[in-house]
């Protein structure tokens, strides 16, 4: 599963990178606005948000995107 995001505003401080939250667990991170979820299984619903991560901390969630995989 490909996923792709807008990158938000920083607030000020960079952002160092992203924190992918699968069904509500984080699952992996990147540095770049996108990731690749190799773990998932075919006929399967899902539902994904991300969040960024700064100097300061991990910002707010990103709106939950669900999608289900062929």
């Amino acid at each position: 599963m490909d996923l792709t995001w807008s990158v938000p505003p920083d607030g000020g401080n960079p952002i160092l990178n992203y924190n992918v939250y699968r069904d509500g667990l984080l699952i992996g991170s990147s540095t770049v606005a996108s990731y690749q979820d190799t773990t998932v299984a075919s006929a399967t619903a899902y539902s994904y948000f991300v969040t960024a991560v700064n100097g300061i901390g991990e910002g707010g969630q990103s709106n939950t995107e669900s999608v289900t995989t062929l």
